[in-house]
């Protein structure tokens, strides 16, 4: 087994295990510990979670995304296919997985916002997008919302919303160089890729609300879009 194939798996077994821990939580908030005697999540429920873990593993733009970003990127993209299937609180199982990914990975970025959070339900959009790309798919899931956007080539740029609040955010930085930029007089947080056919982020916070961009853009490309975000 190669170290790149241990660390795949590893990352699976992290997440997996992250999830589980959250669905126990929850169920044991929602009832007593009798009618819970014997409950586990279910052999339907582990083969369901185990296929979204490796379709996600399948598809080219994911690896380009892990690749340039590390796991925090994957786990995003994951963490929102899972939470729309299984009754979980959104929030807890998101930071149940990146402090998975915090412990994995030696080298990362933690940002922290401590804001509140903006109740209004309003979804965010870019109003400019690079030439050619079109919304693809609009993905609600609980707090959090991912919108992707495609051109006829198949690149994607991913656009993620979810209210600040108190907590951490962990981005591998392995592969990128990080510097802090200015978003419509907001600090922002800049992670482009030493390589260009690798994905790179920018992470800012407004009105508090966070929001992620990820797409295989030039770091300027990406501050333009999040800088029409309405």
């Amino acid at each position: 087994m190669t170290s790149c194939e241990g660390s795949n798996l590893l990352f699976d077994a992290l997440l997996k295990a992250a999830i589980r821990e959250v669905y126990e939580r929850e169920t044991d908030a929602l009832a007593d510990e009798e009618t819970l005697r014997g409950c586990t999540p279910s052999p339907a429920l582990d083969r369901r979670i185990d296929g979204i873990i490796k379709g996600y593993n399948r598809k080219k733009r994911a690896r380009r995304l892990a690749k340039g970003l590390g796991k925090a990127a994957a786990c995003l993209c994951l963490l929102l296919a899972v939470s729309s299937i299984i009754l979980l609180s959104v929030e807890a199982t998101r930071i149940a997985i990146f402090n998975a990914v915090l412990t994995w990975r030696e080298q990362y970025t933690e940002i922290w916002y401590e804001t509140p959070s903006d109740t209004s339900g309003h979804t965010y959009r870019p109003a400019y997008l690079p030439e050619g790309y079109t919304e693809k798919e609009f993905r609600p899931g609980g707090s959090i919302t991912m919108i992707i956007y495609e051109n006829e080539a198949g690149d994607q740029i991913i656009f993620v919303q979810e209210p600040a609040g108190n907590g951490t955010t962990a981005v591998d930085n392995e592969h990128t160089d990080y510097s802090r930029v200015k978003v419509s007089g907001s600090e922002g947080h800049l992670f482009e890729a030493q390589d260009k056919d690798n994905a790179s982020m920018l992470i800012w916070e407004k009105h508090g609300i966070v929001f992620n961009l990820i797409a295989v853009l030039e770091g300027k490309e990406l501050i333009r879009i999040g800088e029409s975000v309405e």
